[in-house]
C-alpha cells in the first residue's frame, strides 16, 4: 500500500496525469448530473453511446494485434 500511495503522489509531478485526472472527474461528474436530470431512457440510449464508443476505440487498438493471431500473414 505504501508503494502505491509514493507513486501515487508522484504522478502528481507529471501534468498529463493531471490534466487526464480532472477529465475523469468532470466526465464522471456530468454523467452524474446527466442522471439527476435526464430520464430514464435517455440516460441509458446515451451511457449505451458512450460505451459504443468506448468499444469502438478499444477494437480500434485490438483489433491488428487479434489479426496477427489469427491471420498468419
Amino acid at each position: 500500500m505504501n508503494k502505491w500511495l509514493s507513486e501515487f503522489y508522484s504522478s502528481w509531478q507529471d501534468k498529463n496525469f493531471i490534466c487526464a485526472a480532472v477529465i475523469f472527474l468532470l466526465s464522471y461528474a456530468s454523467i452524474a448530473a446527466m442522471a439527476l436530470f435526464l430520464s430514464t431512457k435517455v440516460f441509458v440510449v446515451l451511457l449505451s453511446g458512450i460505451a459504443g464508443w468506448q468499444v469502438a476505440s478499444w477494437s480500434f487498438r485490438v483489433a491488428p494485434k487479434l489479426k496477427k493471431i489469427l491471420f498468419k500473414d
